[in-house]
């Protein structure tokens, strides 16, 4: 794949963010992207936001243009990879040296999956060069009258959690969720929001670029969750929310590869978390204040508190293949890792009541399996836990049940691999410092998942 990548970026060299467009309806808004491969195509994604009574928007205030330029430099992400071409020229918008090196920064790390699967070798100041021939100029604001949190929802339990944990501030919270499933609004129901409580935005990628695929060109993972942080500035600003709450955890900061910064959840991780916040605080708005609820915690203290939170056993869905139809494909990592990490707290009876399947005792799951305990090098590029604490629930599955229940999975590790790991973390106690939670947030945390194991 480095001839193709040299080959795509020698006869594609420039791509260009050309400019977005605004335009409204009595209903709707609409913001589309134009971007270009010079030589090759052109694409314009779209994102439709329906009006609510609740916001007004103007299309001429210079923070909502300047918060919607910075998506487009994110959007461009995904459509930049098809060819890699290695000069990005930006017309309506000039960076500063500190903004491109943000972006510079975020196409490397959110592309070093793509990369690495792709035997492709380059550098961070070698894969993209960045250049503005535009004037316009997109300055941080002063934003008076911020309150309440923002909480972006997704399918999984990670989001449900938070609204859980942020249930006293519940009349202040609006959630924002970015191309909405039925089971998501569910779990937003189901933890007593309305559905007026909801932003939600529709994201279409251009069909030019799924034929690019098709075709062969360069494809593979980008950085999801760095979009929809720098989206959600602008339902908290239409909104006027400050506080921006993510359900990042600790273990999404743990490298994919071993002994490598490749990690499929880079921009889940505490490194993104601080470059974001300090490129909105310097060029959005100081206002804002992004920031993951989770971080302190673990996967696994996360499961533990999910578990006693039976309404929404049967309402969440983490799979990502299953996720247009809002089911568990039983066949993903992320399938067999949410698995494992409620083995310790739920019977195999109740996993495979949610599931539908018990998928440990399924020998085709063995070779992720081995992947997320850590006898491979390489984890699951998927949004999964640390190895050492996929270990660790294991354990404590395995402790908590009779020799003649372990089904053939658990089975398999409690004769080949129980003593691999030497791990001394404890993540029933577990807490990592590196957060940005407020601190009558960080008291909710302790008290409610790492302090109350009787909850």
């Amino acid at each position: 794949m480095q001839d193709k990548f040299l080959e795509l970026r020698d006869k594609y060299p420039i791509f260009y963010y050309h400019n977005y467009i605004i335009e409204e309806s009595d209903t709707q808004i609409t913001i589309s992207f134009d971007f270009e491969i010079k030589g090759l195509t052109s694409f314009e994604p779209k994102w439709a936001i329906e009006k609510q009574d609740n916001f007004h928007f103007d299309k001429n205030d210079s923070i909502i243009n300047n918060i919607i330029f910075n998506i487009g430099m994110v959007e461009v992400i995904s459509y930049l990879k098809a060819t890699c071409s290695p000069k990005l020229i930006v017309e309506c918008g000039l960076l500063e040296k500190e903004q491109i090196d943000f972006y510079k920064k975020l196409y490397f790390n959110g592309l070093g999956e793509l990369l690495y699967r792709n035997g492709i070798t380059t550098s961070i100041d070698e894969l993209f060069e960045i250049e503005c021939t535009s004037n316009t100029v997109y300055s941080s604001k002063n934003i008076s009258d911020l309150s309440g949190n923002l909480v972006l929802v997704g399918g999984g339990k990670d989001s449900l959690v938070s609204l859980n944990l942020l249930d006293k501030y519940k009349n202040s919270n609006k959630c924002y969720i970015l191309n909405p499933r039925v089971s998501w609004i569910e779990g937003v129901k189901t933890s007593n929001y309305d559905i007026s409580d909801v932003f939600s935005v529709k994201r279409t990628i251009d069909t030019k670029l799924i034929e690019l695929n098709k075709q062969g060109y360069l494809n593979g993972h980008t950085p999801l969750s760095a979009l929809l942080a720098m989206s959600s500035l602008l339902p908290a600003y239409l909104l006027k929310k400050k506080n921006i709450c993510v359900s990042n955890e600790s273990s999404a900061n743990e490298s994919t590869v071993k002994n490598t910064t490749i990690n499929h959840q880079y921009s889940k991780s505490f490194e993104f978390e601080t470059d974001f916040r300090n490129y909105c605080n310097n060029f959005i708005s100081k206002d804002f204040n992004y920031y993951s609820l989770l971080r302190p915690l673990s996967e696994y203290q996360i499961a533990k508190y999910f578990s006693k939170l039976t309404k929404l056993h049967h309402v969440f869905h983490s799979c990502n293949l299953g996720s247009k139809t809002d089911v568990w494909c039983h066949e993903c990592p992320k399938c067999l890792f949410i698995f494992l990490l409620f083995s310790p707290f739920l019977s195999q009876d109740e996993l495979s009541s949610i599931f539908g399947v018990n998928m440990l005792e399924d020998i085709k799951n063995i070779e992720e399996f081995e992947n997320l305990i850590g006898v491979t090098d390489v984890k699951s590029f998927e949004c999964v836990g640390s190895r050492a604490e996929v270990n660790f629930a294991i354990k404590k599955a395995i402790n908590n049940m009779n020799a003649d229940e372990l089904p053939l999975l658990l089975e398999i590790y409690k004769e080949r691999y129980f003593d691999i790991d030497d791990n001394t973390i404890d993540f029933d106690n577990y807490f990592d410092s590196n957060n940005y939670v407020p601190s009558e947030l960080l008291d909710v945390i302790k008290n409610e998942v790492i302090n109350n194991d009787n909850r």
